[in-house]
Formats: structure tokens, sequence, C-alpha cells
């Protein structure tokens, strides 16, 4: 049935192959907040009338859209807070102008066409700005869902350590997490979900960048070093670690309610995230590393990786860079890291 368009459909220039009958059946554009379009070859340009248009729009996602090339407008969305376009291989422009105000999240993971000198144009008035004696390790926080050791459950507390204590069963991994008083606290890694979850990774002062490939990215870093100082370059990089880091949480957040579907998002995310913690250590970062390891470990819980992707080998979490099966993987961080830690019977020593 023939049906009039209006211009916030016609932004999607492959509306011909998309049913714009579903769409135009009573929806309102302007109350549009959220919008996906995954694997919609047909997609070339995303035009500024989507923003124009639809003024509500807080999210906007396109995922592995091969013949996207340009997305434009972005900077006349007034309330876009999240811009995800992994995959999106033949992305080269995103409009010209800045990155709006609010923007908070931007995914260009997997955009190989797309320059970083053009993705520092439209970020580099949100950057992350450096702080005064540094910029602070990477941190990932735990929150309890249960009363534990004198805390209450909803507390949040960061991990410091991952160690291995003895136990009637054995070696056993636990996190140390640091109260804001008093002695710090372990609980087993195993009671991930049951005991305590993971908290969302802290947002920097500016826009988190996923970049469009890890190491394009240490390249321009180098390069804007030396142009405006280790501090500038330092910042920018800790708010790509923790953009990567966020990436990862969201795809984790995905699996409870999409299930299967969630499985090559997930495998994405993990993917960039392994690059980016081995980087890292690479670069001695060691301080980062029990960041990396508490963020990416529940991918191990029965419902995540075991059941989504039961095949994909794994790349040691501790960082000494050996890939295995996930039926290996908990036995090679008791017995075979060599960057394990063992939690000393004699605490003075």
């Amino acid at each position: 049935v023939p049906v009039a368009l209006g211009p916030w459909q016609r932004a999607l220039a492959c509306w011909e192959q998309q049913a714009p009958q579903a769409l135009a059946a009573g929806l309102e554009p302007w109350r549009l907040s959220r919008l996906e379009l995954c694997e919609v070859h047909g997609l070339t340009r995303i035009h500024s009338d989507l923003f124009t248009t639809c003024t509500q729009l807080t999210h906007l996602a396109a995922i592995n859209c091969p013949g996207l090339v340009e997305v434009a407008g972005v900077c006349e969305a007034p309330l876009l807070r999240t811009l995800e376009l992994p995959r999106c291989a033949a992305v080269r422009s995103l409009g010209g102008g800045d990155a709006p105000r609010i923007l908070e999240f931007l995914d260009l993971n997997g955009c190989s066409a797309l320059r970083e000198e053009v993705v520092w144009e439209f970020v580099r008035l949100r950057r992350a700005r450096s702080k005064v004696g540094g910029v602070d390790a990477l941190v990932t926080h735990k929150v309890l869902l249960e009363d534990t050791q004198g805390h209450p459950a909803g507390t949040i507390l960061p991990v410091t350590s991952w160690v291995l204590e003895r136990t009637v069963a054995g070696l056993t991994p636990f996190y140390a997490l640091a109260p804001p008083s008093g002695p710090e606290i372990t609980v087993p890694a195993a009671e991930e979900g049951r005991l305590f979850r993971t908290a969302p990774p802290e947002g920097a002062d500016g826009l988190l960048c996923v970049w469009p490939n890890e190491e394009r990215f240490a390249a321009f870093v180098a390069g804007l070093q030396a142009v405006e100082g280790r501090g500038r370059a330092l910042a920018v990089s800790h708010a790509a670690k923790q953009a990567v880091m966020v990436k990862f949480h969201r795809a984790m957040d995905q699996v409870p309610h999409r299930g299967p579907a969630a499985a090559p998002v997930l495998d994405e995310a993990l993917r960039r995230a392994e690059a980016a913690a081995y980087a890292g250590r690479l670069n001695k970062h060691i301080a980062d590393d029990d960041a990396w390891l508490a963020l990416l470990r529940p991918c191990l819980q029965p419902g995540y990786l075991p059941d989504l992707l039961p095949h994909r080998q794994l790349r040691c979490l501790l960082g000494c860079g050996v890939e295995m099966d996930q039926a290996r993987y908990v036995e090679h961080e008791r017995s075979a890291c060599r960057y394990r830690q063992y939690r000393c019977e004699d605490r003075g020593a």
C-alpha cells in the first residue's frame, strides 16, 4: 500500500527495502527516542532530517551496515546521548561540525575507512580533560547484592586486586574490595551474579569514544603527544580505555534481554576489550590489570560465553597473552599463568 513518507523516513536512504508502511503506521516521529538499524545493506547515508524531525532521539545505532558512508547532522541532535556505528566499515564522514555537547558515548569500532583525524575533529571539543597530577588508573567497581561482611546490599566498592586464596576447595580466585573505611574485604570471584555484580564503568570528563582500531589509535596518540603534550595524550588514551569498558559492559547488559542474538555483539566487545587490555600491559600500564580482569571475567558465567560462544578462544585476562579454550581457563588462572597472585599467609611478608 503506497504511503506518504515524511522527512524522518526519507532520512534513511534504504527506505525502499525497509517496508515504510510499518514505520508509518501510527508512529509519531517526534516521540521516537531509540532507533537501531542492524545489517541494513541498503543504507548509504543518514540525513540530518532524522535529527531535526526526531527531536527526542537519545540513542541511534547502525550496526554492521556495510554501505553506510556518512552520518550527517549529528551536531543538530538536541538530545542524542549515544551514537553507535560498529562494523560500519565504509563510514568516512560524521557530517562535519562538532559532537553535540550532550553526547556521552560514541562507538566507531571497526569503522576502518574513518580516519583518526576525522574522529578527532569531531570529538576534540568534548575530549577528556587531564587531571592535576596525571590520569587516574582504571578502576572496576562491584555492587553488593547481599549484606556482606558488615556492608549492606547496594554498597559499591572498588576492586583493588585479584588473588588466589587456599580454601577447602583448593586455590580459589577472590576479588579484594576497598570499603570507604576499615580493612578491605574479599569475595569469591565465582559469586558474581549472586553476592555481587559489576557496576557500570565510570565515565570520563567528556565524550567517551571507541576509536575505529586499537593499533591505529595508538599511533595517533603518539602523534598527538608530540603536538599537544604528554598530559593531553594520556587523558585521551585513558578516556578511550574507559569507552571500551563501557562498550563491553553494555554488551553484557544485552545478553539477558536478547539471548543468542547478543552473541556477535558480546564477541565484538570482548575482542576489543582484550586488545585494549593487552595493549595496556605491553605499555606497562600494570595498574590497570585488575580493573580489566574484574570487568571481563564475569563473561565466564553460565548464560554468557559458555552458552552463547562455547567454542570461542579466550585470551588470558591476567595479561600473559596465552589463548585457550574456555574449559581450560580457570585451571590456567590457578596453576599455569605466570601473572597469578597469591594471598600471603604472613601479611607482613
